[in-house]
């Protein structure tokens, strides 16, 4: 009788040792299950909004094409003046 008790109280100091090695990764995988849920949930508010901005730009992109060809053409001459400008600083 003594035998087994100290036996089972072994066994239960081993399965206490063993459930305070596990407490810490177990509690950090469910905060890594609570951040990945959030960001699912904000992933789906992003991608409908992606859906709707496309949308919005379908129906005003034929009014728009002018300005985003200005845009562009205007950020071309802006890079191209920085670039010169780098250069000219280096001399």
């Amino acid at each position: 009788m003594k035998k087994k008790l100290d036996k089972n109280e072994k066994q239960m100091n081993e399965v206490m040792a063993e459930n305070r090695r596990l407490v810490e990764p177990l509690q950090k995988a469910r905060e890594e299950v609570e951040d990945l849920k959030k960001k699912l949930a904000n992933y789906d508010k992003d991608k409908q909004a992606l859906v709707n901005s496309k949308a919005r730009l379908r129906v005003s992109a034929p009014s728009d094409n002018v300005l985003v060809r200005e845009c562009l053409s205007s950020r071309d001459h802006f890079t191209s003046y920085l670039r010169d400008f780098r250069c000219w600083r280096k001399r």
